[in-house]
């Protein structure tokens, strides 16, 4: 994708700002969770305004607003970014960064690429024609206004869209010919055309801390519609602290004076622009009719962790979803960065994924928090100084009909098994009788006070071996430093009763490898097949060779289609082409 494209399909800001409105208006309604929402639109307290989309794979863009302009960008990894990109956003913008708090503010190289436009101007501009680590279907939401992809965008995020007609007319276009106009009235009742299935309501199975898989039973398309606005033409908003001026009783601003009010030219212009449609400021979360009316609305604390996608098995009992969260600081070392799973999940497997550029960050552990709430991740650089920020990720399940406590105390099973004290040590952990192998991870020894040597010794796989363990390897590098190895093999009952029905577990493992000849950073990547199985662990084996290829990457991905596993592997000081083997294990029940 090249920005030069992008910049010159982009409308200007104002239309920019309506159409990330609209979808945070959409992504409001369908997730109750600001945090695993796929677009938000945020105001600061300084005046400006901040959209982010977020793909399922994690990518992202941020797009600010403020009397300057408007500011496009999106980060690579630490360490990946290019330091120029900064330099070449004028000044008058970094404000927007500024408001926002962004991290590139602190780390020249974490920005890959941007787009600007300053209120003056009559184009979008780019840093150059290079577009690193961007996600083509977040900028396409952007340069387009097409219904269709905002229900896509939001398909891959929650496995439903939204109605169409009530998409329509969130995306204020013009409705598709033969279908009546959409209501205009600040709390309509739903057309004939929509009915509760146009958005799926929660099941009467979830709980309060379930998975949120719809907005209020019995909301409509029509409800849909007019989330846009609360009675009365007002829209909830977060006020600049300390001022009052404009705040009407609840919290509630009026939001013609958001939308466009003052001296803010770029607010000016979308106000003009919108004239006779419902307007928006910003969204927090989505109010339930409750909040509609009393304008209660109080955001919740941020979280330390991202959702970044849920699945459910063919039988529906069965859930796991993905979370990650990264390191704040740079380090060259990280011992144990847990990435939590919600209170009512147990984590049951999960990976992480370090640098491997310009030196390389290497992983040490990748293995389950004894009480199930968290898995955790250690990485390290090697010989060379690395500093890096760690992103731990975890995969958490829960069975409809089974509480947290009989999931974590009698369906599963962590079996560990340390290896003998060697300088490439290697160990497998297999499942009891009567238990099924769903996962599994490592922690490599390499600090254990036996060894007497502290240089190091570095993972190089993690993985289901035929016959059903888990196995785990490592290596110490170019320095002697011998270790043990602890292998975790994650196990859940082979056959139990849920609600009186007796079901049986199926799992399926499948197996990628790097194509073509060894090379020095080999990766391998695969998704789940859509078979009705979710995922519930992954692996990578970096296939033995010298001086060593060693893992540096292991994370669960979704693709839009369905989750699956992304791995890498790299040579480190010394040149050492290798191969790479990647793994992703799903489960699903069967009724006996």
């Amino acid at each position: 994708m090249h920005l030069h494209d992008v910049a010159a399909r982009l409308p200007d800001p104002a239309e920019v700002l309506d159409r990330c409105g609209s979808l945070a208006v959409l992504h409001a309604v369908l997730e109750p969770d600001p945090a695993r929402r796929g677009c938000t639109l945020d105001a600061t307290e300084a005046g400006s305004q901040s959209a982010r989309l977020r793909h399922p794979d994690g990518r992202w863009l941020s797009v600010g607003f403020s009397g300057a302009g408007a500011l496009l960008h999106w980060h690579q990894e630490p360490g990946e970014g290019r330091a120029g990109v900064l330099d070449d956003v004028p000044q008058p913008l970094w404000r927007i960064l500024e408001d926002a708090s962004c991290d590139c503010l602190g780390d020249a190289r974490l920005m890959a690429a941007a787009l600007w436009r300053e209120t003056a101007d009559d184009n979008w501009r780019a840093t150059d024609d290079s577009a690193p680590g961007a996600a083509p279907s977040l900028l396409r939401c952007l340069t387009g206004r097409s219904p269709e992809r905002a229900r896509r965008f939001a398909l891959k995020h929650y496995g439903r869209g939204g109605g169409a007609e009530a998409v329509h007319h969130l995306m204020a276009l013009p409705q598709p010919a033969g279908t009546p106009p959409p209501p205009t009235t600040a709390r309509p009742s739903a057309p004939p055309s929509a009915t509760p299935a146009d958005i799926p309501s929660a099941p009467a199975s979830a709980t309060p801390t379930g998975i949120p898989s719809g907005p209020p039973s019995g909301t409509s398309s029509g409800e849909l519609a007019s989330a846009r606005t609360s009675p009365g033409g007002l829209v909830p908003a977060r006020a600049p602290s300390g001022t009052s001026a404009g705040t009407s009783a609840g919290g509630l601003v009026p939001a013609r004076a958001l939308a466009g009010a003052g001296s803010d030219p770029v607010a000016g212009r979308r106000a003009a622009r919108t004239a006779g449609r419902p307007p928006l400021a910003s969204v927090d979360r989505p109010l339930s009719p409750v909040e509609r009316s009393l304008g209660a609305v109080t955001p919740p604390p941020p979280r330390r962790r991202a959702e970044l996608f849920r699945r459910r098995d063919g039988s529906g009992l069965v859930t796991t979803a993905v979370f990650r969260r990264q390191a704040v600081h740079d380090r060259q070392h990280f011992t144990d960065l847990a990435a939590g799973v919600d209170g009512d999940m147990v984590a049951i497997g999960g990976g992480a994924t370090a640098v491997d550029a310009p030196r390389g960050a290497l992983l040490t552990a990748s293995y389950p928090a004894d009480d199930g709430s968290a898995w955790l991740a250690s990485s390290k650089d090697h010989n060379v100084p690395q500093p890096h920020r760690l992103t731990a990720f975890a995969i958490g399940m829960r069975i409809d009909g089974v509480t947290r406590e009989r999931l974590a105390g009698e369906l599963l099973t962590v079996v560990r098994t340390r290896s003998a004290h060697a300088a490439h040590p290697f160990a497998s952990a297999r499942p009891p009788a009567g238990h099924t192998l769903i996962g599994g991870g490592f922690r490599v020894d390499w600090r254990d006070p036996g060894g007497g040597h502290t240089e190091g010794n570095l993972a190089t796989a993690s993985f289901p071996r035929a016959g059903g363990a888990w196995t785990a390897r490592s290596k110490d590098h170019r320095v002697s430093s011998p270790c043990t190895i602890d292998a975790y093999a994650v196990c859940l009952k082979s056959s139990f009763v849920v609600d009186g029905v007796r079901y049986t577990v199926d799992v399926r493992t499948d197996f990628a490898e790097s194509g073509g000849d060894p090379v020095p950073h080999p990766s391998a990547a695969l998704p789940l097949p859509a078979s009705g199985h979710v995922l519930t662990g992954i692996g990578a084996e970096a296939l033995p060779t010298e001086p060593g290829s060693l893992l540096w990457r292991l994370e669960p991905t979704a693709d839009g289609t369905g989750p699956g596993v992304r791995s890498g592997s790299k040579d480190h000081v010394e040149r050492s082409p290798g191969t790479l083997c990647a793994w992703a294990l799903g489960i699903r029940l069967i009724r006996s």
